[in-house]
């Protein structure tokens, strides 16, 4: 008696649509895909397929329900036949698995990486700001949700980092930085405000910040510079690296160089890097 068999194919006919129309088409010759007994094949020969149907979109349903959670506004940007051009492909290439966090998180990163390959594919072309709006809720889900990690030390074990030219500097574990195609702030606010404006189309970057042990995510602008400097901050240069390197980019040349201590001191303090080690 194989218990494998008969799990794999509930498992199958539960979540994968192709698998539910052969079964409804022809039970025996789809279940003769499965190990199961003689015996097992006609008890499950015997299911009623309306009902199976019917758990088949109610489960759909309710995982896209609890991801989307994550994602209020992008929900009211998506199609409102959404759900009856998706959920079947959704659900047959993200089959239902046990998570050892969060239910809702598992989901919501999975139906985030989905609408990601649907916009890209330009299946959901509309509005053109949707994976803009998507990204941004993503990111202040993720890091609000994010499990806790321990505070990790400055720049040289809490030390000023103007004072340790050879420390390197690593992105902070609890900040996200991304580029937007729109100025994605205004946008969220209109959008929250349910109010209807043009966005305007001005690339920026964002820094998220989750607040040391709480759940509270900070954004905030920041220039080019800027984001130049933090994607230097990688672990494996050196404070004295990542001066030079910059200061060979930009314009400003070796003026610059000698800010930026200052600036990185700055983002150290804001707790937007910290210590490689």
């Amino acid at each position: 008696m194989s218990i494998y068999g008969v799990q794999t194919f509930l498992s199958d006919v539960l979540t994968k649509q192709p698998i539910l129309s052969a079964f409804e088409s022809d039970a025996q010759r789809t279940l003769a895909n499965y190990n199961l007994t003689e015996n097992q094949q006609r008890m499950l020969a015997g299911l009623p397929t309306a009902r199976l149907t019917k758990y088949f979109w109610m489960l759909v349903s309710k995982r896209l329900w609890l991801g989307m959670k994550a994602f209020p506004l992008t929900k009211s940007l998506l199609p409102d036949d959404f759900a009856a051009r998706f959920s079947a492909r959704y659900s047959e290439l993200n089959p239902p698995a046990p998570v050892a966090g969060s239910p809702m998180f598992s989901e919501a990163m999975t139906l985030y990486r989905f609408l990601v390959a649907c916009i890209q594919a330009g299946e959901l072309s509309s509005p053109p700001y949707l994976l803009d709006v998507l990204t941004y809720e993503m990111l202040l889900f993720k890091l609000s949700n994010s499990p806790g990690v321990p505070k990790r030390a400055a720049v040289a074990n809490g030390s000023h980092p103007s004072d340790y030219t050879d420390a390197r500097p690593v992105l902070h574990p609890q900040v996200e930085i991304a580029r937007f195609s729109y100025d994605i702030i205004p946008l969220v606010r209109a959008l929250q405000a349910r109010q209807e404006s043009a966005p305007q189309v001005l690339a920026c970057t964002l820094v998220f910040l989750r607040v040391e042990e709480e759940r509270e995510v900070t954004v905030s602008k920041i220039n080019e510079a800027t984001r130049e400097l933090i994607s230097l901050c990688d672990g494996n240069r050196t404070m004295r690296q990542i001066a030079q390197e910059l200061s060979e980019r930009v314009s400003e040349g070796s003026s610059l160089q000698s800010k930026i201590p200052g600036i990185l001191a700055r983002l150290t303090t804001a707790g937007i890097i910290c210590s490689a080690t």
